[in-house]
């Protein structure tokens, strides 16, 4: 059986990562209580890593977004489009990183206000315009 491999890119939204001097985080809601860094963001989603122990796979449906001053954005609706392990110099086989991709769901129009106002005030943008 052989995979399939999609080269295009396929966000509407162009994706920005975390300015160096900022400091961004990705907490999940009750039951997980999981936290992790966000590694890139867009209007539709956002993108964070976080350590697993024993493989433990995340499973919640809200989402808020801690920075280094204080809390930005809270209890948004997602749904998960990908968590997969990423490489990590963790001495301890059974900790591994992962890469959790969300896309944002139903959300209000002040909520995508703010999500613009954070990647204004947060974000740089990693994709170059063709």
């Amino acid at each position: 059986m052989s995979k399939t491999y999609y080269t295009q890119e396929r966000r509407r939204h162009k994706r920005f990562v975390i300015n160096t001097d900022k400091i961004a985080y990705a907490v999940l809601r009750p039951p997980v209580n999981k936290i992790g860094k966000v590694i890139d963001i867009s209007l539709t989603g956002l993108a964070f890593s976080y350590f697993s122990a024993n493989g433990e796979v995340l499973n919640s449906s809200r989402i808020d977004i801690l920075t280094d001053e204080g809390l930005f954005l809270e209890d948004i609706p997602y749904s998960i489009v990908n968590d997969c392990i990423i490489s990590s110099e963790q001495p301890f086989k059974q900790i591994t990183t992962h890469r959790h991709s969300v896309q944002f769901r139903n959300l209000s129009e002040n909520q995508v206000l703010r999500i613009q106002s954070f990647i204004d005030t947060y974000g740089h943008n990693i994709i170059p315009e063709s």
